[in-house]
C-alpha cells in the first residue's frame, strides 16, 4: 500500500468486519518470521482486504483472530492471524522505499524521540480511554481523538509529530481494549446499584440458583452496554444478588 493511511484504513475496516461477524479478536504482537504453519497472504491495494477476510472466515472455521498493529515492531505493518482449522495470516503494510531513510530525512536522535513518544502515548491512551461516550468498536472516532491528542501534544515539533503520527495508528485497537476494560470494571464499581435495579424488576431473582442467575445478569448488562457485557464482567453483580438473598429479611428477628 502506498501510505500508512491506506494501511490503517484497511486494518480498521477488517476489524469492523470481525466485530460484525462476532469473531473474537485479541490484541497480539505477531511475528511473520516465527516458526509455525501459518500461511501468510501479503495484501496490497490490488486485493480487497475484506473479501480476503470473509473467505478465510467462511472456509476455515475461525475460532478467533490475533490482531497486530505493529508486525515485528514495524509501525507501518498490520496483520490478522485467523486461528481455526488452519492458520491463515493477512499482512498489509506500506511499500518500502529504499531512498527514504527516516533517520537522514528527520535528522534527529531516534532513541530520544522514541522515549518521549512512549510517554506521550501513555498520556494519549489515558485521555482517549477516559473520553465519555466512545464505544470500543467505533474505531473511526477513537482514531479521530487520538489524532487530535497527538496533534495537540506534538504541536510545533516536527520530529515528535512525525514519530507520533506513526504511533497514533497503532494505538487505536489498544485503546479500544482499554475502553472495554474500563467499562467492565464499571460493572463491578456499580454492582450494588445494578443488583438493586435487577431486583426491582425481578423480585424472584433472589430465589434463583447461580446457573439461572448468571445468564439473567448477563442479559441485563447487555441492555446497559451491549459491547462490553460478559458473564465474567457480571460476576460482581451476581455476588451482590447472592448476598442480598442470604441477608436477613427487613424486620425479621435477629434471634
Amino acid at each position: 500500500m502506498e501510505n500508512l493511511s491506506d494501511v490503517e484504513h484497511a486494518y480498521l475496516r477488517a476489524l469492523d468486519l470481525l466485530v460484525e461477524r462476532e469473531v473474537p479478536v485479541i490484541n497480539a504482537q505477531v511475528s511473520v518470521g516465527a516458526p509455525g504453519a501459518v500461511v501468510w497472504l501479503d495484501v496490497d491495494l490490488e486485493v480487497d482486504v475484506l473479501e480476503a477476510a470473509l473467505r478465510v472466515i467462511d472456509t476455515c472455521a475461525v475460532r478467533f483472530v490475533a490482531a497486530s498493529a505493529a508486525v515485528d515492531g514495524d509501525e507501518e505493518e498490520r496483520s490478522l492471524v485467523f486461528v481455526g482449522d488452519v492458520l491463515i495470516g493477512l499482512r498489509f503494510g506500506v511499500e518500502v522505499d529504499d531512498d527514504d531513510d527516516f533517520e537522514q530525512v528527520s535528522g534527529f536522535d531516534a532513541a530520544t524521540v522514541e522515549d518521549e513518544v512512549l510517554k506521550l502515548s501513555a498520556s494519549v491512551i489515558e485521555r482517549v480511554s477516559s473520553f465519555p461516550g466512545v464505544e470500543p468498536s467505533n474505531f473511526a472516532r477513537i482514531q479521530q481523538l487520538v489524532d487530535e491528542a497527538f496533534a495537540e501534544f506534538a504541536a510545533g515539533d516536527e520530529r515528535m509529530d512525525r514519530v507520533a503520527r506513526s504511533r497514533a495508528s497503532a494505538l487505536v485497537y489498544e485503546i479500544a481494549e482499554e475502553i472495554r476494560r474500563r467499562h467492565r470494571r464499571g460493572f463491578a464499581d456499580r454492582a450494588e446499584e445494578i443488583a438493586d435495579s435487577i431486583l426491582a424488576s425481578r423480585p424472584n431473582v433472589l430465589s434463583m440458583n447461580l446457573t439461572a442467575l448468571r445468564p439473567l445478569v448477563h442479559d441485563y448488562l447487555r441492555t446497559l452496554d451491549h459491547e462490553c457485557a460478559t458473564q465474567r464482567a457480571g460476576e460482581p453483580v451476581v455476588q451482590a444478588l447472592r448476598a442480598k438473598a442470604k441477608a436477613p429479611a427487613a424486620g425479621a428477628p435477629l434471634f
